[in-house]
């Protein structure tokens, strides 16, 4: 099972131990981090779980981490915190993907429901992230006219129309969709249209 993380960065010593232990108290492990340089310099692009981040810390702040992990296309959800009622920068961070902006002292029990809400997010995800690289792979085992028929299958084109459209049998059709549906590891066309359009693939 995969190990999600509540990745803690904020520089003030002891809010990080409020956090650490809020977070150990709610069940979930916590990484504590007192910039937001450190972060980065241990970031692992694989890594799964949440953030929860201070907006303002000497040298890079958190908004600044923000718009580098967005660049980078990081998909660690993130909680913000801050002790200063800045209601333009709450509006930028949500604008920008942030689950929640909880000011300081922060709810116990709002942050960890927004940890909980960012750690499903983070886990659907991960969940479409590993689909779309499943999907990827098996579609390079599929030879150019299996991709073809696949690309019409997921159009939406039933077994006469992808034959008329090919100039081909329904026969070879039929048994073209049965190689694309082994290949593809899917159990029947709908499987098939549900995983491409969950991996960015439209078809036609």
């Amino acid at each position: 099972m995969e190990t999600q993380s509540v990745f803690v960065v904020d520089d003030d010593p002891g809010m990080r131990d409020a956090l650490r232990y809020a977070i150990s108290a709610a069940g979930y492990s916590s990484v504590p981090y007192e910039s937001a340089d450190e972060f980065l310099h241990d970031y692992d692009p694989q890594a799964t779980g949440c953030l929860v981040l201070d907006v303002r810390m000497p040298g890079t702040s958190g908004m600044e981490l923000q718009r580098r992990l967005r660049v980078v296309d990081a998909k660690l959800p993130i909680v913000f915190l801050t002790g200063h009622g800045d209601v333009s920068m709450c509006a930028e961070a949500m604008k920008a993907g942030a689950v929640d902006f909880i000011e300081k002292p922060f709810d116990h029990k709002r942050l960890i429901e927004a940890i909980k809400t960012a750690l499903d997010q983070g886990k659907t995800s991960a969940r479409i992230r590993k689909m779309r690289a499943s999907f990827a792979a098996n579609r390079r085992e599929l030879t150019p006219r299996e991709d073809q028929v696949m690309r019409l299958l997921v159009a939406g084109k039933n077994t006469k129309q992808i034959a008329s459209q090919l100039s081909i049998s329904t026969k070879t059709v039929d048994n073209h969709r049965a190689k694309i549906l082994e290949k593809m590891e899917a159990e029947d066309v709908v499987d098939l249209v549900r995983a491409a359009l969950l991996s960015g693939f439209e078809g036609l």
